[in-house]
């Protein structure tokens, strides 16, 4: 297998490095890249949900089934203890949260409301909503186009800038703001593999924290063997060790996740020090797809803008 170095790390944490943060981050055995904890909900009316299972129930759980979304409707029923609502003619959506139960509670029938939750649809009944936030309406958001995460954050998908892998069909979106701290790492000799680095911190007059998102493609054709491609650990562990620089990794990988719609995801983290002195947390994520891999790199100090990083992972394929 060739050792195609992914980027010049070094350099590109001299770039973007500034102050030191506390350890709190460090400390944490998760990753923050995390798809389960982190969801990007795509809005819709509830009415359209409800709709398309009345005309094809089959195809309505095709699309819809483990699927993460903000439901707009209208309260028309709620449970005496507030564990459940009906929206429209019927969805059901049900919690055992004790603060969104309280929430509910001060909800009466006919509000107007926005339910974040993922779609279940069981072996014999209709679909149900897990309720992850419920709120009031936000009318200028009942659209499709629309995604949003629980912190209130709303993204406008025709809003976001596509890039492609050079000479390849992988893509994926960014926000049109992180134009301005694009980095090509091929054009500007920032590394031998396709991708790019966003140096977000730099997105802050006050340039604060050391946060860089890099998205690189790692072509099956760069593999000597073929049978190298049934070694995709191997492979991506090269790539881990190549850029921290160490012999051998803890555990790789630290985990595997499918997410909520439907790509798969290897992860790993590690503390990466810069001549023993300023200290990073570096998480990777991999992402298999026709031709090769996608390869995320996410170092900070401080996970500013952990909501765009997700964004960016969400649409990549």
């Amino acid at each position: 297998m060739k050792r195609n170095r992914l980027v010049a790390l070094a350099l590109l944490i001299v770039n973007t490095g500034l102050a030191l943060c506390g350890w709190d981050w460090f400390n944490s055995p998760s990753v923050v890249m995390d798809t389960d904890a982190r969801v990007i909900y795509q809005n819709i009316d509830a009415q359209v949900v409800i709709g398309d299972f009345a005309t094809d129930d089959d195809l309505a759980k095709e699309k819809y089934d483990g699927n993460c979304y903000v439901f707009h409707g209208v309260i028309s029923e709620k449970s005496r203890n507030n564990k459940e609502i009906t929206l429209g003619e019927p969805l059901t959506c049900s919690t055992s949260d004790k603060d969104i139960i309280k929430d509910i509670g001060r909800l009466p029938v006919g509000s107007k409301v926005m339910v974040y939750g993922k779609l279940s649809v069981g072996f014999f009944g209709g679909p149900d909503v897990d309720i992850d936030k419920i709120d009031l309406e936000d009318e200028k958001h009942n659209s499709d186009k629309f995604y949003s995460t629980v912190s209130g954050k709303n993204i406008d998908k025709t809003t976001l800038k596509k890039r492609t892998f050079e000479n390849t069909k992988a893509t994926f979106l960014i926000p049109s703001k992180w134009s301005k701290v694009e980095h090509d790492l091929v054009g500007e000799k920032l590394g031998s593999m396709p991708g790019y680095q966003y140096r977000l911190n730099e997105l802050s007059p006050k340039k604060p924290y050391a946060e860089s998102l890099f998205v690189c493609f790692f072509d099956h054709a760069s593999m000597v063997d073929i049978n190298d491609l049934d070694r995709t650990d191997d492979i991506e562990e090269a790539i881990i060790r190549d850029i921290l620089g160490k012999d051998r990794l803890k555990k790789y990988p630290l985990t595997t996740k499918k997410s909520y719609y439907g790509t798969q995801y290897k992860y790993y983290r590690d503390t990466y020090s810069k001549a023993d002195i300023d200290k990073y947390q570096a998480e990777f994520v991999f992402q298999e797809c026709s031709d090769g891999m996608i390869v995320y790199l996410y170092i900070y100090q401080e996970p500013n803008n952990i909501d765009d990083v997700m964004l960016a992972l969400r649409f990549a394929q």
